[in-house]
């Protein structure tokens, strides 16, 4: 997956029961640092328990990895910390200006093919909150079914992968 401005991936059959997507990276605009509230998953609920989210700092050793296994995530090579009542810097202030990794934990409850279509993270700057939905989709597809078949009927269900941010 990863075309017309969409990005995400098809998770294989063989995919530990417990596991850690680090697809998404949080890349903070502006001037200001936020304070992250809330993040959450979207979609796939019928297949992927969410369990929780970290982040890794902007000085990991490795910019992103797509798929670990187990909960919490070990050996990232770097700070990794609750995602929740945090506060990031934006991206001009972090480490070789990286962005922090987004760590979703999930445990598959079922093989039934399912899309999680993107994480909404609630954050605060200043006195203001805001939503912001990140378009990071990734599939597990039944099996058999060949990839690119399962990422096309994964972008019909995630969107056109645009960023949002409600007010």
């Amino acid at each position: 997956m990863g075309q017309d401005g969409r990005s995400g991936y098809v998770l294989r059959n063989d995919t530990p029961r417990l596991f850690t997507d680090g697809f998404a990276v949080l890349a903070l605009g502006g001037n200001r640092p936020a304070t992250l509230l809330k993040v959450e998953s979207l979609g796939g609920e019928s297949t992927f328990e969410f369990l929780g989210a970290k982040l890794a700092a902007p000085d990991r050793e490795l910019a992103q990895q797509q798929v670990l296994p187990g909960w919490p995530p070990k050996g990232i090579g770097a700070d990794v910390f609750d995602a929740e009542n945090v506060k990031v810097q934006p991206l001009k202030k972090t480490y070789n200006e990286s962005g922090y990794e987004i760590l979703m934990g999930y445990r598959l409850k079922s093989d039934v093919p399912a899309v999680r279509t993107g994480i909404r993270i609630t954050y605060r700057i200043g006195a203001k909150t805001y939503r912001a939905v990140i378009p990071s989709a990734f599939a597990l597809c039944a099996p058999g079914q060949p990839d690119t078949a399962c990422a096309d009927n994964a972008y019909e269900v995630a969107g056109d992968g645009t960023s949002r941010v409600e007010r």
